[in-house]
């Protein structure tokens, strides 16, 4: 049970997220599905080269592309086939790690995982694919007792490669020998006068009688589908 001072604090926290929730409902909903905002990483120089021509490596959701080659990546949550990775022929380094949101909405807490850094010797034409050994359902996994960890995988021959190094989780870059991606900055936009101040979105409904915002959000945590899952744990991790 929580004190009366703690109550109101625990009340506001779970209205904003059920809030949160109703509204990528409805996003989903106008939009008819969910937009992925991730492509393939063509980790080379140049011009884009034939399929045949490359190595690919799957990235599977919950694993993030942290670096190829010592040049940093950044990239989004990944959808629900993954992201493309794709490499000329010959060794390189790969770093990758895993996070997730562990928990229901309620009590969720981020986890993220050491750092694995893999030297792969690709082959072109042949897929290879990151796996790891996390919970299939975060949402009811403990994270105090989460160690997890990420290999790859030649999908050909089934062989099964161990990362070359391991760093502590919340090690910088310049421990992996990465270079930061370069920023670019766009040209100056010209002046557009700014448009009037939008109408505040109204108050989330109360509860109903014999309901409690927590019974609201656990109802609608079961009917989004993982999409919309995988955009709200991007939200709690974004809103800590």
């Amino acid at each position: 049970m929580y004190s009366a001072g703690e109550a109101p604090m625990v009340f506001n926290s779970l209205l904003g997220k059920l809030t949160v929730l109703l509204v990528l409902s409805g996003a989903f909903l106008l939009s008819g599905c969910a937009t992925t905002l991730n492509g393939p990483v063509h980790a080379y120089p140049g011009k884009p080269r034939s399929l045949s021509e490359l190595a690919e490596i799957r990235i599977p959701p919950g694993i993030n592309l942290i670096a190829v080659d010592s040049v940093e990546y950044k990239h989004g949550e990944a959808g629900p086939e993954g992201v493309p990775l794709y490499l000329t022929p010959g060794r390189h380094q790969v770093a990758v790690n895993y996070s997730e949101v562990y928990g229901d909405p309620t009590a969720a807490s981020l986890y993220t995982s050491d750092t694995f850094i893999f030297t792969p010797d690709v082959r072109a034409g042949e897929t290879y694919r990151f796996a790891h050994n996390g919970p299939e359902d975060p949402a009811s996994a403990d994270v105090s007792t989460a160690d997890v960890e990420i290999w790859l995988l030649n999908t050909r021959g089934g062989q099964r490669l161990q990362a070359a190094r391991r760093v502590p989780a919340g090690g910088i870059l310049s421990q992996l020998g990465v270079t930061p991606s370069p920023t670019v900055v766009a040209p100056a936009a010209p002046v557009i006068p700014a448009p009037a101040p939008a109408a505040p979105m109204p108050a989330p409904a109360r509860p109903a009688a014999g309901g409690t915002v927590l019974d609201e959000l656990r109802n609608w945590w079961q009917q989004a589908s993982p999409a919309e899952r995988a955009e709200f744990r991007k939200w709690i991790v974004d809103h800590p």
